[in-house]
């Protein structure tokens, strides 16, 4: 049945004792170096079902008999490949987690001489394909841990400090402390809820700044194949130039097949959305005006070399252009935003988001403290809310100098972004303690 057998020889090689103990394989064994003797054997508890396997930790005496047995893991393989005795009387284990991301990470556990955990560290690099793993573990003079494994097919040795914590991995490092509960944001969807909160702050704006930038191209008379350079057409019924624009007026926009951008990252729209000018002053083709638009209904579709998407729903834009320098605003409110994107589909339903843009020098700031948005990605249960704790501000809107957001399940789980200089990091606070049990770090630009 697949059971854990260990067998203590003398210096000649004779058996002293043996026994079978619990069911698994181990992988390890030390000798403890407090005063009670005997010995750690770490392993997996299953030799034969990978989905199935948990970290096995025992403990056996001098004697041979088992004192205890424990068992660390989740949903997914967790294997315990090295145990080492530390100095402070106190265990550690390290091997490999399947259950806390999307593939292997480094699994390290810390345990007391009762088996009770002190701590339980992942390690890793983003979870988006990469591998690692312990498979030998030593103590070092100064309290801490050195590992060696592989990651990505190479030899991996990375330093831990005695409470886990370590160097970065690159750019794409991460490290969880695994909790006793488990909220709705995760390690492992921290990406996706990231991707999320970034889509609903921007799409609102850049919804209105791209409709409002074709409207005016119309008025400037621009030819269509300033857009759609790669092919098709988009038109405006009635022709904005046809009339004065005032506030009342209606604009229907239809995209057929226009193909927008450079072949390696050309972009395809089709569909159509309603412009209702709500108010207006001056000349929307000089540089000093205020105008307040209703897009709704909105009912477009584009397709790139990656996939297609589209967006529903309705924005409400506001621009206070004066030479050239933008004060911006996006709401949605009651006629929710719904944007399908690479599979995942998210619907706002609230937002309300101010910005900030200037040309000479050039500057961004997006949105104010408090402000916030309300959205609901299927592939989470319940809604996320996305508070604006500083502003996302900068001179590159791809890459930020500073910024910071909070996003909120509906189970109190929660992320903090952070932005610094063009990267993002996320904090992932699972079990709603007030402290971080996990980070991931990442370019801002790569957040999409």
């Amino acid at each position: 049945d697949g059971r854990v057998f260990l067998a203590r020889l003398d210096a000649n090689g004779d058996e002293m004792w043996s026994g079978v103990y619990s069911a698994g394989i181990g992988y390890s064994v030390c000798q403890v170096a407090d005063p009670d003797g005997g010995f750690i054997v770490s392993g997996d508890t299953s030799p034969y079902d990978w989905d199935s396997k948990d970290l096995l930790v025992m403990r056996i005496d001098t004697e041979g008999n088992e004192l205890w047995h424990k068992i660390f893991g989740g949903k997914s393989a967790d294997i315990g490949h090295a145990a080492v005795s530390l100095s402070d009387n106190n265990f550690l284990v390290a091997g490999l987690t399947q259950s806390f991301s999307d593939t292997n990470d480094v699994f390290l556990v810390k345990l007391d001489g009762d088996g009770t955990p002190i701590w339980q560290k992942v390690k890793g690099m983003a979870p988006q394909g990469n591998q690692e793993l312990a498979q030998a573990a030593r103590e070092t003079d100064d309290g801490g841990i050195v590992v060696a494994g592989g990651s990505q097919a190479q030899v991996m040795l990375a330093k831990f400090d005695p409470n886990g914590g370590t160097v970065e991995l690159g750019e794409l490092d991460f490290t969880l402390t695994v909790t006793e509960t488990t909220g709705l944001i995760t390690i492992s969807n921290a990406r996706s809820v990231a991707e999320s909160a970034k889509s609903a702050i921007e799409l609102p704006l850049q919804v209105g700044r791209f409709t409002l930038g074709v409207f005016i191209d119309a008025l400037n008379s621009v030819p269509i194949n300033d857009l759609c350079d790669g092919g098709g057409s988009y038109g405006w019924i009635p022709d904005p130039t046809s009339s004065p624009v005032t506030a009342g007026n209606e604009y229907l926009l239809t995209f057929t097949a226009c193909k927008s951008g450079p072949s390696q990252d050309q972009v395809t729209y089709n569909g159509t959305c309603l412009l209702a000018v709500a108010a207006v002053t001056n000349d929307l083709t000089g540089d000093t005006y205020d105008v307040l638009l209703e897009i709704d209904p909105i009912d477009i579709t584009f397709a790139d070399d990656v996939g297609t998407g589209s967006i529903e729903g309705g924005v409400e834009f506001y621009r206070d252009a004066v030479s050239g320098d933008f004060q911006e605003s996006a709401t949605v409110s009651g006629n929710s935003l719904t944007s399908h994107d690479g599979g995942d589909t998210t619907i706002e339903t609230y937002i309300e988001i101010d910005a900030q843009r200037t040309e000479n020098p050039a500057s961004f700031s997006t949105g104010t403290p408090s402000q916030y948005a309300i959205l609901d990605p299927d592939f989470l249960t319940g809604a996320l809310t996305v508070t604006i704790q500083e502003p996302i501000a900068g001179t590159d809107p791809d890459a930020p100098d500073s910024g910071k957001i909070l996003v909120m399940a509906q189970d109190g789980s929660n992320m903090t972004m952070t932005l610094s200089n063009g990267n993002v990091s996320l904090a992932v606070d699972t079990d709603n303690d007030g402290t971080a049990d996990g980070t991931l770090n990442a370019a801002w630009d790569d957040i999409e």
